[in-house]
């Protein structure tokens, strides 16, 4: 048999389209069970995720360093591109999720719960993160294994100030609608703090 080397330097392309190959949906028809051949495709947990495999997979410090792929290149200990993702947040970083949801994730960013009320809770609110938080993602190549306690996770900001409303002096904070007025002191004044120290109303444009 020939080298994983050989191999990819004489595939369709050594630089990129590796689905061409390694998509779920090709792998089985290129096997050959008498030469012990298979081709490596994606686990049936892999991060749902449509981006082709080498903006993850490729590059300085990832799975595969350069291409053409060379022998001993494994997709185990890649690291993940946000690249060209801007919505559906919550299907990696969803409450649900843990550090087991997905193959060679061990740790992972998540929508803090909304109860206990603490400051590390997240205010009661749909799962849709980019209505409200800062409408880009991480640059470079990120580590399977990379989290930050909340806050400090850096969804912290929010996606625009065209989504804020100045509510008139005095009556405090609408959250989607709903007053602020029964929070805690100390909530109330981490949001204020959080929004500028201005009193703001969070809700439908």
């Amino acid at each position: 048999m020939p080298t994983l080397l050989n191999i990819h330097a004489n595939a369709p392309s050594t630089t990129s389209n590796c689905a061409q190959c390694h998509g779920a949906n090709v792998v089985a028809g290129f096997a050959i069970p008498a030469a012990n051949f298979s081709i490596v495709g994606p686990p049936s947990n892999h991060m749902p995720i449509t981006t082709a495999c080498e903006v993850c997979h490729v590059g300085p410090g990832s799975s595969v360093t350069t291409t053409p792929v060379g022998n001993g290149a494994k997709f185990s200990n890649s690291r993940m591109s946000h690249t060209g993702i801007t919505n559906k947040c919550d299907t990696c970083h969803g409450p649900s999720i843990t550090g087991s949801s997905f193959a060679g994730v061990s740790r992972i960013v998540v929508m803090p719960p909304t109860s206990p009320v603490g400051a590390s809770a997240h205010i009661p609110s749909s799962t849709t993160c980019e209505a409200c938080h800062l409408g880009t993602t991480p640059a470079g190549l990120i580590l399977a294994s990379t989290t930050k306690p909340a806050p400090g996770t850096l969804f912290a900001t929010p996606a625009s100030r065209q989504r804020l409303r100045s509510a008139p002096p005095g009556s405090g904070h609408s959250v989607g609608g709903r007053s602020t007025a029964r929070w805690p002191a100390s909530r109330r004044l981490r949001f204020r703090r959080s929004r500028g120290g201005q009193a703001d109303t969070i809700g439908p444009v």
